[in-house]
């Protein structure tokens, strides 16, 4: 079966005589999709799961069987993304399957939940579920001295137990999140205090120094 947002399949009877019949579905069913059969005959709608029955008559009358009786409906659940902004950095509401987008180009190695923002133009994120794509509302970002602070460099990356954040010149807090916005190690930097040391399993991660005003993505190993 063709997979998208929304199926629709007919299910065919023909060569039947009247009387009672009975469809019955068994089997896994995704749990990111709803399925319905739909009867034209009757004008009625079911939901289906599994397992599970419907019972139905046919008669001499010719719209009771036939090709199109019956509709077998599929519909994703996935729901329309939406973007965040938190200073230069968009992030989506989806966790996986992203895809960042610029001026309606996609933007080579944006498949994170977040992006951070260098330059002026129409931001969107896509996701998917199986073939179902949805995308974004289009958002206008402008590059602005409020919101294009000096970009923040650590070494190395990927790392794993500490790296070296450059760029520190007073003392200043820092801020490790996750890829959900949950904040995982915190602790302050100077100029000559300027190690970040860590214990935290692998992954993607968010650093953050100057009140969250710079960000970085960190890949702990």
């Amino acid at each position: 079966m063709p997979d998208s947002c929304e199926t629709m399949v007919g299910l065919r009877l023909e060569d039947v005589t009247p009387g009672t019949y009975t469809l019955n579905f068994k089997g896994d069913f995704d749990p990111v999709r709803t399925f319905q059969v739909k009867d034209l005959f009757t004008d009625s709608v079911i939901s289906v799961r599994s397992p599970a029955s419907y019972e139905f008559e046919v008669t001499e009358q010719p719209a009771s069987f036939g090709k199109s009786r019956f509709q077998f409906i599929t519909k994703n659940s996935l729901p329309e993304p939406v973007i965040l902004i938190k200073g230069d950095t968009l992030f989506s509401n989806a966790a996986t399957e992203n895809q960042w987008y610029l001026n309606g180009q996609a933007i080579a190695g944006g498949t994170q939940p977040f992006w951070i923002a260098r330059q002026t133009g129409v931001y969107q994120v896509e996701t998917r579920a199986l073939s179902c794509i949805k995308k974004s509302a289009p958002l206008s970002f402008v590059i602005t001295g409020a919101n294009s602070p000096e970009p923040l460099t650590i070494y190395p990356n990927p790392a794993s137990g500490s790296v070296i954040v450059q760029g520190i010149s007073d003392i200043t807090p820092f801020v490790i999140h996750d890829l959900n916005g949950k904040p995982v190690h915190t602790g302050m930097l100077s100029a000559t205090q300027n190690q970040v040391e860590f214990s935290l399993p692998a992954g993607v991660y968010i650093l953050s120094v100057d009140k969250k005003s710079r960000h970085t993505k960190l890949i702990i190993r």
